[in-house]
């Protein structure tokens, strides 16, 4: 059974009087998203069954509101235009939702990139190369960057494919540092979501400790072969994995998939992932490898999808009797300590909020004393950039009934 494909707001019960201080009431949105590698172009790869557009039922049953699609061969207008005719299909079989519309980007390879959604599309671009350090570095497969509304909110959605093997460990560097100068000239306080065809495992799952290593011994290539990793750059950076983070022992992301080209097959590990910004107001609530009988046929690749859920920090109530997060100074002129007494506790963490209720910055709590808890804000957001003079809030990371304070951030 396939997701909602819709968006579903719901108004919160809760009075505005009962709100956290100075933020306005807000409603909670759902996004449901999808990465999948389609194996050159999507036609029929498996040399026993007959498969032909088995990944296009896939993606009807699943109708993701927003889908990243790589090696989309042949799918050019200049070619054969199956971009136009894969979208006729997919809302002639939704005809209750609204129509999808789609951009590709021609890589100038065999490996074009395309991105399906139902959003209005504000602007969009296919990266060919970006200058890092002095350095021109090129993508191999280009990088698809589209600027979608969702309901008034800007957000930025980039599809990627990474340079393959082990013997491009080096050129995959060197688009992961591209793709993070992409990303570095964004702008600070809008959406960012990357998924794609990383070529590599997580750094998570490549750790020789790791209770969720690739089948090593069934066929997957070694991770000092398959490295380097992109997505270590991402998460370095403070992006969430998408799937990692709500199971983290799952062996999703490393069990073994088909392989085309020899029949029995052999084993490959999949290597897309969904990863999105941390620092607005969106957490993944659920996540999953499609391995069913479509899921496993039709690619080298597993696909996966996550459902985003843009929280309303807005609504949450201040119960009396919790303790405030103490700040010091306030107002405060490039950075501020935080403290919250929690005995009992092993573990706190802080956000940091905008009036508007976006979490611009998450801070790892240290253990002061055996009752209180306390971190360094230093008045900038999860990507270090300094943030303009307002009013900010803070709160406990995890705990939506805890009380925010109040930071008056002054200029520089």
């Amino acid at each position: 059974m396939g997701w909602t494909p819709t968006i579903r707001w719901f108004a919160f019960a809760l009075a505005a009087a009962l709100c956290l201080p100075g933020l306005a009431a807000a409603e909670q949105l759902e996004l449901d998203l999808m990465t999948y590698n389609i194996y050159w172009g999507g036609q029929d790869h498996d040399p026993a069954h007959p498969r032909e557009d088995e990944w296009l039922e896939l993606i009807i049953r699943e109708a993701p509101d927003v889908l990243l699609l790589q090696e989309c061969n042949g799918w050019l207008p200049s070619d054969d235009d199956l971009l136009a005719h894969y979208l006729a299909l997919i809302n002639a079989a939704l005809p209750g939702v609204p129509p999808y519309h789609g951009l590709i980007a021609d890589s100038q390879s065999a490996f074009d990139l395309v991105l399906i959604t139902r959003f209005a599309v504000l602007d969009w671009e296919a990266v060919h190369s970006m200058w890092v350090d002095g350095e021109e570095i090129f993508f191999r497969h280009a990088c698809l960057r589209a600027a979608l509304d969702l309901d008034g909110e800007r957000h930025h959605f980039l599809n990627c494919h990474f340079a393959p093997g082990w013997e491009n460990r080096e050129e995959r560097e060197r688009e992961a540092r591209a793709l993070m100068q992409i990303l570095a000239d964004l702008p600070a306080d809008e959406m960012i979501w990357v998924g794609g065809d990383f070529n590599s495992y997580s750094p998570i799952d490549a750790d020789p400790e790791s209770p969720t290593q690739p089948d090593y011994a069934n066929g997957a290539g070694p991770a000092e072969l398959i490295g380097w990793e992109p997505v270590q750059y991402l998460l370095d950076t403070g992006f969430v994995d998408g799937f990692r983070t709500l199971y983290p022992l799952d062996p999703g992301y490393t069990k073994e998939t088909r392989d085309f080209f020899i029949y029995p097959t052999l084993p490959r590990s999949r290597v897309d992932f969904l990863i999105h910004a941390p620092w607005t107001a969106w957490d993944v609530q659920e996540s999953r490898v499609v391995d069913d009988d479509l899921g496993d046929l039709g690619s080298d690749h597993y696909p996966v999808l996550a459902r985003y859920v843009r929280s309303s920090y807005a609504d949450v109530p201040n119960l009396a009797g919790l303790r405030p997060i103490l700040v010091h100074p306030n107002p405060a002129r490039g950075g501020a300590n935080l403290r919250l007494e929690a005995p009992g506790r092993r573990q706190v963490a802080f956000e940091i909020l905008t009036a508007d209720g976006r979490r611009i910055a998450s801070l790892p709590g240290r253990l002061e004393s055996e009752r209180t808890f306390g971190s360094w804000w230093n008045g900038r957001d999860a990507r270090g950039r300094p943030l303009p003079a307002s009013t900010y809030y803070v709160r406990e990371q995890g705990q939506p009934a805890s009380e925010a304070s109040p930071i008056l951030l002054l200029p520089r």
